[in-house]
């Protein structure tokens, strides 16, 4: 297969309609503010600029696009390769994602294993420092976590 080099792609959050119209459902729709959030933090662009990606012919999907994907089904508790890309098919995902389709799970996988340990220290260290500077900006005197380990479903008057 021939590698034509390309500039640099770059990822952008599409503007998304909503209508209460009950066509197009779909279990995700809390990621819809999620990814203006994102947008407004210049996640994308930042992520971009730390691990760009060079486009050649064969080239569907940015390393930004992959990594947005990974964000988005972790916000959604889905963690498992083949349900990630199970995840990027469903209508509102592809497009805030900017997706003409789904990903697969080898491309999933391929890009993850170029990225290698240097890359996911990276990713590591990059949200350690967004998160570091929300916690700053946001100047809260305490945080509450709750971590919450029970396996089964509890109803109310819960102790802890």
């Amino acid at each position: 297969m021939k590698k034509i080099k390309q500039k640099s792609s770059r990822f952008k959050s599409p503007k998304i309609k909503t209508s209460f119209d009950g066509k197009s459902l779909t279990s995700y729709a809390g990621l819809a503010p999620m990814m203006t959030f994102l947008s407004k933090i210049n996640v994308a662009d930042e992520l971009n600029k730390i691990f760009p990606t060079e486009r050649y012919s064969a080239t569907k999907f940015s390393k930004v696009h992959i990594f947005m994907g990974l964000i988005c089904a972790s916000l959604s508790g889905i963690n498992r390769l083949t349900k990630i890309a199970h995840f990027t098919h469903d209508a509102l995902v592809s497009t805030l994602l900017g997706l003409k389709k789904g990903f697969n799970k080898d491309v999933i996988g391929k890009t993850l294993k170029e990225l290698g340990q240097k890359g996911a220290v990276y990713f590591h260290e990059y949200f350690l420092k967004k998160s570091a500077e929300f916690l700053e900006e946001s100047a809260l005197e305490e945080i509450t976590l709750d971590a919450d380990s029970t396996v089964q479903t509890v109803y109310g008057h819960q102790e802890g």
